[in-house]
């Protein structure tokens, strides 16, 4: 498994109009030692292939304040990698896939503990749950409630909540929806 590095970039460019990257000058101090005040620390680790077989490109992240932050971060990358033994590549693709697209959303790695308990329990690691499924399976699993109340449920579920992937939901969606079904409750009632 690829080990991953840190490294310091800033985006200053030469006299040719070309950025200077890790070549800058003023990346290090006189005596060789980083400075503090210029560039950004970056990670870059090199993910397992796809499924097929096919190369993927090496993950990069920069913007980091401190060299411990980014090997935080990078840390979390291997220690996300490691769930899957070196001969599981199915697995060990699924997770590559899992971080690139929760980066992409959320600009956050996924929670380490939350794919170790789906890898464990073999959830799939690349299904998108929609608001329609997870709240059918809610219903499903609510056994101690009135029919009327489960009818009122379905149709508030139907007529305000199923149409968004989960992923998608916003406060102000969430907030605008609800809003909506208790707007319909009280036109109800009057």
């Amino acid at each position: 498994m690829a080990e991953g590095t840190t490294f310091k970039r800033c985006s200053c460019t030469g006299a040719d109009s070309k950025a200077l990257g890790q070549k800058c000058p003023k990346l290090r101090r006189p005596g060789g030692g980083w400075s503090h005040r210029h560039g950004v620390w970056n990670y870059q680790i090199e993910l397992p292939s796809t499924v097929e077989g096919r190369r993927r490109g090496p993950l990069r992240r920069s913007g980091f304040a401190s060299q411990e932050a980014a090997e935080a971060e990078l840390g979390q990358v291997r220690e996300l990698l490691a769930l899957a033994d070196p001969g599981e590549t199915a697995l060990r693709s699924q997770i590559a896939d899992l971080i690139k697209r929760t980066l992409a959303e959320t600009r956050v790695l996924p929670n380490v503990d939350v794919v170790r308990r789906k890898v464990r329990t073999r959830q799939d690691l690349t299904q998108q749950v929609t608001v329609a499924q997870w709240l059918e399976e809610f219903l499903k699993r609510k056994r101690k409630i009135e029919e009327t109340t489960r009818r009122s449920y379905e149709g508030h579920i139907r007529l305000y909540l199923c149409v968004n992937p989960l992923k998608a939901w916003r406060r102000s969606y969430a907030t605008s929806a609800l809003n909506r079904a208790d707007d319909a409750c009280l036109f109800a009632v009057i």
